[in-house]
């Protein structure tokens, strides 16, 4: 008899709790060769542990399906869904979501029952929109029909299980968004690219580079600037809520960074007559496998925009990891189907599709 047991997130990195997020990494490492064909996009368990290792910005509660009664080894862990809830926002409403199954498994309504349980764990914290997200090939399949994001620009396949599967519980496709990848060119020619880019700079603003942790003078900044990410980027029809940022979270976010093995690069723009920053892109990168790096937030504050500050940083940053991380092969990165301009950008510097996702929704609340 299957049954579904409710875990917390381990105490630390080092805890036994730590089996159910080896377990979570293989299954979904699993779904990205079947659904991708390789693993750059593949997160570690010391990764996901990092990302609910903050409980008071993120409380992350999983939901372990078993053939016994107290699961306590991978083994044990024959599917998984994942509730994420945002703790930080002032109007907290969304639980994101996430389900999978070994592929031995399916088809014997595992994932329906770790669905309902984590539906029911949302209704218990009062969030009333529930997001999931699904990995996608780059393209459609030959002859396969599309299923059209509300947004109208892209769509996932719509007879896959997985659409399937999320439409019979009453989700609707809010967005897509295309995975990008860059085969680093040569360092010489990034750092040609760069230093054309920064003799153009626009005047009044200064281009820093960091590799580490965020300096102490620039935490308020970037706590402005996460808060900016957190509802400023584009987000099709889906619900959005805001995040509570400030320097300490910052700084322990750095911490959790290094505990988990993984290092930072980072380009800022600086307004020098205000002296604040105003645009930032940021890389991370695996310390055990460091030929990939991944593209985390780029953001340019909306009053900033129009001086090609964007393709600045990014260009910056570029040449940075080549003689910074030269083990660096790769970079990853993803983006919603509807941000043409940065897609633009992406496109420019060289970045190739290699793969997609779907963003889904299910409203519960009086106005679902």
């Amino acid at each position: 008899m299957t049954t579904i047991t409710r875990l917390d997130h381990p105490t630390s990195i080092h805890a036994s709790g730590m089996f159910v997020l080896r377990a979570e990494e293989d299954i979904w490492s699993g779904v990205l060769l079947d659904k991708v064909g390789d693993l750059d996009l593949a997160e570690s368990a010391r990764f996901t542990y990092m990302l609910g290792a903050l409980p008071q910005y993120h409380r992350h509660i999983r939901l372990v399906a078993s053939d016994v009664d107290v699961p306590s080894r991978e083994s044990d862990v024959i599917g998984i869904a994942v509730v994420d809830l945002r703790m930080g926002s002032t109007t907290p409403r969304v639980a994101d979501v996430s389900v999978a199954v070994r592929p031995e498994r399916l088809g014997q309504g595992i994932g329906s029952a770790l669905h309902a349980a984590a539906l029911d764990v949302a209704a218990e914290h009062q969030r009333t929109t529930i997001q999931a997200w699904t990995w996608e090939p780059a393209t459609i399949p030959d002859g396969a029909r599309q299923l059209p994001a509300r947004t109208g620009s892209g769509g996932v396949e719509a007879d896959s299980r997985e659409t399937r599967f999320l439409l019979r519980q009453g989700y609707a496709l809010g967005q897509f968004a295309r995975n990008s990848r860059l085969h680093l060119p040569p360092s010489d020619e990034l750092a040609r690219r760069r230093d054309e880019l920064l003799a153009d700079k626009p005047a009044g603003y200064e281009i820093i580079t960091i590799q580490g942790r965020t300096p102490l003078r620039f935490l308020a900044d970037a706590a402005k600037l996460s808060a900016i990410m957190a509802t400023d980027s584009p987000s099709g029809s889906m619900d959005v809520e805001d995040e509570s940022w400030d320097p300490e979270r910052v700084r322990l976010s750095d911490d959790v960074l290094e505990e988990a093995q993984r290092d930072q690069l980072q380009t800022l723009v600086r307004h020098a007559p205000s002296g604040e920053l105003v645009g930032f892109t940021r890389l991370l990168r695996d310390r055990d496998r460091p030929e990939v790096v991944h593209q985390w937030e780029t953001l340019v504050v909306s009053t900033h925009r129009g001086h090609g500050l964007g393709m600045l940083m990014k260009v910056v940053n570029h040449a940075a990891v080549a003689e910074l991380w030269p083990g660096a092969q790769r970079l990853v990165t993803g983006n919603a189907s509807e941000n043409g301009h940065m897609l633009d950008i992406n496109i420019a510097l060289g970045y190739e599709p290699h793969a997609a996702n779907g963003f889904w929704e299910l409203r519960r609340g009086a106005d679902g």
